[in-house]
This record gives structure tokens, sequence and C-alpha cells, in this order.
């Protein structure tokens, strides 16, 4: 009698567990041979799961690969099998799925596993403790070490966040009330939580004092307060006495576990790392640039530390996305870098996350992108921006709307608080076409927070959509006047051309053109322009170089409505077929 058959969600599950287990945590290769099979053996397509294919997808052969030469894909193969067996006699031994590669095929196979598993327990979040850490005080003279006390809470919220015992608020939630000087009980109810962390940091070169102390946001009662005065270079051991204290506290001493990773001993290399990170989210050039060298800076002090790994690539994304540079030129560097973070902290999700953006916007690798989203949040589950970008980055483009819905509600469910997070649900609806609905999300959450580059871009194109040319451009030039990026300014007189101010847009499109004879101006937007003003064959060719650049606008040619007017063109079709050969 055969095996009972696993359900696919209790297979992907297992090779999350298995991904993340010591047996696999330096093999990164490995990892993805076996994420490989298992998705192509899921997707139904076990009878494509060949030497070749495996060779070609795994292990990045070239044209001229020839399995009969090449045994490289049999001899790790034969590694998988191993390290797969070493991982069910120990980490996995109570595992409920069995994952095995029989000799003589790639072919995976899944059987439950005929003993009895640990016993699972699933909590329910609502029912755990809950903590919000707030922003700290930066009381230093300097104010640009407002940084270092934004940092020390954010890796505080992360190290709190690995602990299953408790529910912390998310950092964007948290870090709200920075500039608000709200009530205990109001901050308590507006978060949703029963405790706040607070505190203060003042830094005098490589000398700190940090005062923290645990409240109870019921009773405005003190729970516990500390005040340290060391060295940078204690900053890890601060770290993680705090944390310990935390969870102590809130759960009860006998959870009292280490919360703190340690990624890096090495506390120059952890200020490059917190000063990057301070910037790398402004999604501004100078900021962007000058994040970039900062995590270099860190990688260059400590070049076992993955988390610059990812910053580096985290950066570089942000510069291909905003339209400074090449793709083409930045993404060799992006993928370095996380393959070394992935290598060092195989259980990254950010990495992981990272990996799988970066492989939507520009490589267009459905399959693979997908891996890296749904092991993200295999990783993470709590992480907020893996369900968003899964969404936005690739169900939504490919049409799979039902299901981008349900991660961008998982998303907001996370992380209520964060604009990036919010513009995800109307961001949607334009690809649905659904745009006065999409015009209405949008004004709600310009008048509702701080307003968020995306989502004013958001609206422009929604009424754009409705054919309110006049309104949108209105939108669009409040855009370009905070930020005149090359990107904003071609969609900006891609706008004008459908507004019907057809000689202002190709007084804009010469300047463009001429300008990116010394910069880089995407060839994808100014081929928008040029559709725009009916120049469909100069269009065409500006579009195979934005192929070759591998622009990340070319994601949405499947279901954007942008392209709708040339979607009929035979080259139209042609260039579908290189992003979605199966159409």
């Amino acid at each position: 009698m055969e095996p009972a058959a696993p359900s696919p969600e209790a297979i992907r599950q297992q090779l999350a567990r298995i991904s993340a287990s010591p047996e696999f945590k330096s093999t990164p290769r490995l990892r993805e041979f076996l994420q490989f099979i298992g998705d192509e053996a899921l997707a139904g397509r076990a009878g494509q799961i060949k030497e070749y294919s495996i060779g070609m997808s795994v292990y990045r052969k070239g044209t001229s690969y020839d399995p009969r030469l090449d045994s490289t894909v049999r001899v790790e193969a034969a590694k998988l099998r191993s390290r797969l067996d070493q991982y069910h006699e120990r980490s996995g031994r109570h595992d409920p799925v069995r994952v095995s590669v029989p000799k003589g095929s790639y072919v995976p196979r899944f059987d439950v596993h005929p003993g009895d598993p640990e016993p699972l327990v699933v909590e329910d979040a609502a029912s755990l403790p809950s903590i919000a850490v707030l922003p700290f005080q930066n009381l230093s003279s300097d104010a640009e070490n407002e940084y270092f006390s934004d940092g020390l809470a954010e890796e505080l919220t992360a190290a709190l966040t690995r602990t299953n015992k408790m529910r912390v608020a998310p950092r964007t939630a948290a870090f709200r009330f920075k500039t608000m000087n709200a009530n205990l009980r109001d901050l308590g109810r507006t978060l949703n939580v029963d405790r706040v962390l607070e505190g203060s940091v003042s830094k005098d070169g490589n000398r700190l004092r940090i005062t923290v102390q645990l409240v109870d946001v019921a009773g405005s009662r003190q729970l516990w307060s500390q005040t340290y005065d060391r060295s940078l270079r204690d900053i890890f051991a601060i770290q993680e006495d705090i944390a310990r204290e935390v969870v102590s506290l809130v759960c009860g001493s006998e959870s009292s576990v280490l919360a703190v990773r340690r990624y890096t001993a090495n506390a120059q290399a952890f200020e490059f790392y917190l000063r990057g990170q301070h910037l790398v989210d402004r999604w501004d050039l100078k900021a962007e640039q000058e994040a970039l060298g900062l995590f270099e800076q860190a990688i260059a002090a400590d070049p076992d530390y993955p988390l610059p790994y990812v910053g580096v690539a985290a950066a570089l994304v942000c510069l291909t996305t905003m339209g400074f540079a090449a793709p083409v030129d930045l993404l060799p560097k992006a993928n370095g870098a996380l393959d070394r973070a992935i290598q060092l902290d195989p259980g990254s999700a950010e990495a992981h996350v990272t990996r799988a953006t970066l492989i939507a916007r520009h490589e267009w690798d459905w399959a693979a992108a997908e891996r890296e989203y749904r092991l993200a949040i295999q990783l993470a589950p709590g992480l907020a921006r893996a369900h968003h970008e899964y969404a936005t980055e690739l169900l939504a483009p490919n049409g799979r709307f039902e299901q981008a819905h349900a991660e961008v509600r998982r998303a907001r469910e996370l992380d209520p608080f964060s604009p990036a997070v919010a513009y995800g649900y109307p961001w949607i609806l334009i690809y649905q076409r659904r745009f006065w609905e999409s015009e209405q999300e949008f004004r709600r959450l310009l008048a509702s927070a701080a307003v968020y580059e995306g989502e004013r871009v958001g609206l422009a194109l929604a009424l754009l959509g409705q054919g309110k040319c006049r309104e949108s451009l209105d939108e669009y030039t409040k855009v370009v006047d905070t930020d005149p990026s090359p990107a904003h300014e071609c969609i900006h007189a891609w706008i004008l051309a459908l507004a019907g101010e057809t000689g202002e847009a190709r007084r804009r499109l010469a300047d463009l053109e001429a300008e990116s004879e010394s910069r880089y101006v995407p060839p994808s937007h100014l081929a928008s322009v040029h559709f725009a003003l009916g120049d469909t064959d100069r269009g065409f060719e500006f579009m195979g170089r934005a192929l070759a650049q591998k622009e990340h606008p070319l994601r949405s040619l499947k279901e954007g409505f942008d392209w709708d007017p040339i979607r009929p063109d035979p080259r139209f079709q042609a260039l579908l077929r290189k992003l979605w050969p199966q159409m």
C-alpha cells in the first residue's frame, strides 16, 4: 500500500523547514535545487524535471551545456540525497512530511511521515501579551545621531519579533508617535498593545548612555527601568540585556530566551549599517547613494556581516526603480550581494524577498520569483513587506487578482500604518481597470496621512484611466515639482501628450532625449511618450532598448492599461512572449 500523499501546502511548509535547517544552511545551491524540483512537481510539471532543465535553471549553464559531458547535476543530486537523509535523521526526524529524491530520477517524492510528529502548537496572536517599542529619544548634542537612536529601537523591535511568545507592534506603527505627545492610554489603544518600551540615547563619540523603561499602558505603571553607561563596543550586550529583561517580564521568566541575534561583533560595522538603514528607504538619489556607501563600509569592516549585503541590494534596486541607473549595469552587483547575504544567513526573509522583487522587476522569471516570495513568507509570516510585494510585483502583473488582494489584505493587517503597504490595494485596482475605486482609495490615503509619493502617482494614473487627463496632469505636476527625476519627467510628458498638449510634450521629449546622451533616462518611459504622440515605430525602438536594459516597467506589459493602445501590434505581442514565453 502506497503511503498517504501530503497536501501541497504541507509540502511547501516542509520545503521551507528544510531550507532553513542547519543541514542546508551553508548550501545555497542545494536549497535552490530542492526548491526548484519541489515547485516543478507541485505545478504538475514533474515530467519536465530533467538533468538539462536543472542545469539551466539552477546552475545557470550556458547554451552550450551538454549533460552528457557535464556531470554537475548528477554530482549535486547525490549531495542533495545525502543532505536530505542527514536532515531527516537529525533536525527533521519529527517532521510530518518526508522528502526524498529516488536514485535514477530527479523527481522528488513526498510522503507523510509514518512516525509520531512533534505536536504543533499554534497560538492565537490576539491572546498573546503585546508590546510596542517606541522611537528612542536622541539626547546627543549632535542631531545627526538620530540614526543611532532610531536604529536601536528598530533592532529591538526585530529582536522581540523573533520571540513567538508575544505580539510586537510593527515599526511603522510605533514610529508614528515619534513627533506626537500622546498619552500612554491613547497610544496603547491605537497600537492595540498592553505595554510599551521607551527610552533615550545619548552618544558622544564611542560613549553611550542608554535609558530604557517598560511601562504597563493601562495603569501607566513602570514595570522595569535601567540605565546603561557603556562604550559603543558594548551595544550588542546592551541589546541582549534589554531584550532578555523584556521577554522575561512580558512572557514570564521561563520564556526568557536570548532574542537578539548577534550578526556581528564589530561595533563600527554595526554603526555603518544603522546609518545606511536610516537613509535607504527615503527614495532619494543622494540618500540612496550615501546609504550604498555606508553599507559598503560596513562590509569592509566585517565581511561576514549579512545585513549590509541586503542593504546594498536594496539600495541598488531603489536606484534602478527610480530610473537613475540602467538595471543591467547594477543587477550583477545586487545579485552578488544577495548571494553572499543568503550564504551567511539562509534564513533571512529580507534577503529572500529582496531577491524575489529583483527577479520580478528585472528578470521576469516568474516561477523563480514566486519561489523566493513563498520562502520569505514561510520564513517570516509576519513580514508585511513580503506579502505586499508578492501581491504588487508578481500576482497583480500576472493577472492573479484574487490572490493579490488576499496578500495585500494580510500585509495591511500586519502593518496597518505603513503608507508603502497601504497603497498596494489601489494599485491592484488600477491593474484591474477599476479606476474610480482606485481614485477614491488614493484620495482617502492622501487625506489621512503624510503624503507618500507613490499615492500621488497612483492617483494621477487612476484619473488618467478614467480619461480625466487634465486632473491627472495637475496631480503629476505636484509629483514632478517634488521629485524632478528623469523617470517622472518622462511620465509627465506622456500625460501632457494624452491631455492634448502635444507641442509641450514634444519639446520635453526632445530635452529628455538630449539629456539621455549624458545620463540615464529610462527608455521604457521615453517609449510611452512616443506612443502617446503617435510615433509608434520610434516607440518600439525604445522598447527594444528597455528590454535590453531589463527595465522594471516592462513587468506591467501583460495587465497594464497604459499599454492598451499598442496591444494589438504584433511587435507588442512579440515583446509579451519575451517575458511570458508560454503565451
